[in-house]
């Protein structure tokens, strides 16, 4: 992560949270699938966590 999470001025709850990932060279159709796959388990992570 980067961005503002890192700064002390960082709100939970008000402020973004900034990834950067780095995908390995593959064709783009694989990709845009690795890529979707990403998101998903972000999005999982980000729920789970919010929802304890």
């Amino acid at each position: 992560m980067f961005g503002s999470v890192l700064r002390p001025d960082y709100q939970p709850g008000l402020t973004d949270l900034d990834f950067l990932v780095d995908f390995q060279p593959m064709p783009p159709v694989r990709k845009a699938h690795a890529f979707s796959a990403c998101v998903m388990r972000f999005t999982i992570c980000l729920v789970l966590r919010w929802t304890w």
